[in-house]
């Protein structure tokens, strides 16, 4: 049977998805092998989510620069 999608984690924590277009199957299994791969998408979008959230903060953070001291 083929695979309709891959996933292959790397040591440094990367991950790499592949995905292929279904070929013709019955309907009770193209229907399941669909909804897995939405359900797939859908952590992917999270995963995206988190990722565009955690930028937005960062840019967020005041930057380092230069601090006025009184001196008496």
């Amino acid at each position: 049977m083929a695979k309709f999608f891959e996933c292959e984690y790397k040591p440094d924590g990367e991950l790499t998805l592949r995905f292929r277009r279904p070929q013709v199957l019955s309907g009770d299994v193209r229907s399941h092998i669909l909804e897995s791969q939405k359900e797939m998408l859908l952590a992917l979008r999270d995963v995206l989510d988190s990722l565009i959230q955690s930028v937005g903060r960062h840019m967020e953070e005041p930057q380092p620069g230069r601090t006025e001291i009184k001196v008496e």
